[in-house]
C-alpha cells in the first residue's frame, strides 16, 4: 500500500543509531514535548540520556522509525516500530507521537499507516501501542484507528524521607492504557488507513 503524507508534510524513514547530536536533537525535543504533556510534574530528562536511549541498539530486538517533517524541516511527528527478535515474535510495538501544534491534520493516521505497511500481513500478528489517560487526544486517536484498549496501568508516587517523590510503582488501574490491534483488518471509520 502506498502511504501519502498529508499536504505540507513529508514522511521518511530515519535511523538514529549513529546519528550526531544535531540530527537526534529534534527527536529528543519532540519526546520532551510529549512527556511534558503527559506528566508535567516530572522533571525533563537530560538530553544525553534521551539521545542515548534513541541511539541504543540491542540484539534482543529491532526498531524502525519514520519522521514527519514540515517544509522547513521541523519535526512534526514520528512513529517508532519495534519487534522483539527473541520471543513473542508475533507482537509489534508501535509508538506514534505528533507534536500538539500539528495534530488534527491526518499526520498520526499517515504515520500509523506507514508502520502498518512495514509490518505487512501475517496470521496472528498483534500490534500494541500505548497512550496516557491525561492526554485525551491519545485515546481518541487510538479509537479512530481501530485499536482496542487492553491493560490499564496507573503510576503512583509517594512521599519518602529521601525526597518528595519515590520511585513510581505501576498498578493495574486507570491512567496509561496499552492498546492492541490484530493486523489484517482496518476500521471503516479511518479512511486514511485501508487494506
Amino acid at each position: 500500500m502506498t502511504v501519502t503524507a498529508p499536504t505540507g508534510y513529508a514522511i521518511e524513514e530515519v535511523t538514529l543509531y549513529d546519528a550526531p547530536d544535531d540530527v537526534v536533537r529534534p527527536f529528543v525535543e519532540l519526546a520532551w514535548v510529549i512527556e511534558e504533556e503527559a506528566v508535567p510534574e516530572d522533571p525533563r530528562r537530560p538530553f544525553e540520556a534521551t539521545a542515548s536511549r534513541m541511539r541504543m541498539r540491542t540484539s534482543l530486538g529491532e526498531q524502525r522509525r519514520w519522521a514527519a517533517w514540515t517544509p522547513d524541516r521541523e519535526l512534526a511527528g514520528q512513529v517508532v516500530l519495534g519487534r522483539n527478535t527473541q520471543d513473542n515474535l508475533h507482537i509489534r510495538d508501535m509508538w506514534v507521537a505528533v507534536h500538539p501544534g500539528h495534530r488534527q491534520r491526518g499526520l498520526g493516521h499517515a504515520l500509523f499507516a506507514k508502520a502498518l505497511d512495514a509490518i505487512g500481513e501475517g496470521e496472528g500478528l498483534v500490534v500494541q501501542t500505548w497512550t496516557n489517560g491525561r492526554v485525551p487526544e491519545g485515546e481518541r486517536f487510538a479509537e479512530s484507528v481501530g485499536v482496542k484498549p487492553g491493560l490499564r496501568m496507573r503510576s503512583t508516587a509517594s512521599s519518602s524521607p529521601s525526597g518528595p517523590r519515590s520511585t513510581p510503582r505501576a498498578t493495574a488501574s486507570s491512567g496509561s492504557t496499552r492498546w492492541r490491534r490484530p493486523t489484517g483488518s482496518c476500521p471503516t471509520s479511518s479512511p486514511p488507513i485501508t487494506r
